[in-house]
């Protein structure tokens, strides 16, 4: 049968999520911010303005793609 979820504008992000499942999106979206990190530092960006940039493309994509789903979920 597998989990059941209801999708609404108040569902937390990890309903239904088991403790690993957790910790996977955690540490793949901090493993997502350092590479984009590395990228901006190849080009010999200030240290904070390479950190800001990939934690706001980490979170642009992350929400880009929970609205997708979300979306894809309703039709």
């Amino acid at each position: 049968m597998g989990r059941r979820v209801r999708y609404d504008d108040k569902v937390q992000v990890t309903s239904g999520m088991s403790i690993l499942e957790d910790i996977a999106l955690v540490v793949g979206l901090l493993g997502q911010v350092f590479m984009i990190y590395l990228f901006f530092d190849m080009f010999e960006y200030t240290w904070w303005l390479g950190l800001v940039l990939s934690v706001s493309i980490t979170t642009a994509i992350y929400y880009t793609i929970k609205y997708m789903v979300d979306w894809l979920h309703q039709v």
